[in-house]
């Protein structure tokens, strides 16, 4: 099955009118469900993590890498067996140029979580180094993140205890990859679901994450501010609603955080209008704006927000059209106040039909 890599669309757009200027499709090949997870930018050209699963045998899966030019022609790709798929926000850029990703090793039961770091070399994909991480109270690494001393952290979650709560853990590394410390953090919420990661100046660290609760039974976005030794600073909840795609938290451009998410009531078939909420909080976790964008379009998820050049703010995911019947992946611009400067909508009729299309990732362009 062909290895769409539909965020492509994006990396090339024009910066003002978000239009495409070239598609590929890459076969991993000798593999089926190709899914791309994360996408970076050297100076190079494009590098995307992909997960699938391996023909042989539907587990384990795989785990790669693909890169490309700035022309979106193929150039090398790697396949890592034995892991299962790598998560969102986990392949960074390191000082030296070469490449960091994490993931989570197959064990093949339920509860045995063990992550794992890769160092890999940029000029083929070799691996470079792996360390292997034992991870009881989650299971699944979704953000990697880079301290100011080089130091690694990955934030994760899971339900290995095999109950209702989803527990997170924070594991520091050096920058070998030799561990520092693993906490591992036991959730109040019935769910704690998808949180990443942002470093701060200073070095703490801030978790925007999705929670269910058990008194109301109904989702809310959570912020959590660590220092950079992972103690809990403070906690809070914010946006409560019916469904809540996963929440994502980024520095602003002021030093203040946003925290993004789509919302909806999620009643199929409805029609249901789906918002776009951008909310800024200081640094003390206080809400000092908060602004609902409107879109008009349903089963619509948020799948990755980016800080442009400008200060601005670039949201993909992926959308229904309703009027067209197909799915498809959308663009958005806003300004720091909420503020919609362009917005686009994209598709492939080329593709089977049935066949989602959707941007997983998105990243900015040097120009």
């Amino acid at each position: 099955m062909k290895f769409i890599i539909a965020y492509l669309l994006t990396l090339l757009a024009f910066a003002l009118v978000g239009q495409t200027t070239f598609f590929r499709t890459f076969d991993v090949q000798n593999h089926s469900s190709d899914r791309g997870w994360d996408l970076l930018i050297d100076e190079g050209g494009f590098v995307i993590a992909t997960g699938s699963l391996c023909w042989e045998n539907i587990e384990p899966s795989c785990t790669g890498l693909i890169k490309c030019d700035f022309n979106g022609d193929f150039l090398w790709k790697r396949t890592y067996e034995g892991f299962i798929e790598a998560p969102v926000n986990c392949l960074l850029i390191l000082e030296d140029g070469n490449y960091a990703m994490t993931g989570n090793v197959y064990q093949g039961n339920p509860g045995d979580g063990v992550i794992f770091l890769m160092k890999i070399d940029k000029t083929n994909g070799d691996s470079l180094w792996i360390k292997y991480y034992n991870s009881p109270a989650a299971d699944a690494s979704n953000s990697l993140s880079r301290l100011p001393d080089g130091s690694f952290v990955i934030y994760a979650d899971g339900n290995s205890s095999g109950d209702f709560m989803n527990n997170k853990s924070m594991i520091k590394t050096t920058s070998a990859g030799d561990l520092t410390f693993h906490k591992d953090y036991m959730d109040d919420f019935r769910e704690s679901l998808w949180g990443n990661l942002e470093v701060l100046k200073n070095g703490d660290l801030l978790s925007g994450y999705k929670v269910w609760t058990w008194d109301d039974n109904e989702p809310w976005t959570a912020l959590t501010k660590y220092d950079s030794l992972g103690n809990e600073l403070w906690t809070k909840r914010y946006y409560k609603s019916t469904n809540i795609s996963p929440p994502y938290v980024r520095i602003l451009s002021d030093e203040t955080y946003g925290l993004f998410c789509s919302r909806d009531t999620f009643i199929p078939g409805c029609g249901c209008p789906v918002y776009l909420s951008f909310m800024k909080i200081d640094t003390i976790g206080t809400v000092i704006g908060e602004y609902e964008i409107y879109r008009g379009d349903y089963y619509s998820y948020l799948n990755n927000v980016v800080l442009d050049s400008d200060g601005n703010i670039l949201g993909a995911g992926n959308t229904y059209l309703e009027e067209i019947e197909e799915w498809a992946g959308w663009l958005i611009k806003i300004s720091p106040q909420g503020q919609i400067l362009w917005q686009r909508f994209f598709w492939e009729k080329s593709l089977a039909p049935g066949n989602v299309f959707w941007f997983e990732d998105i990243e900015p362009t040097p120009w």
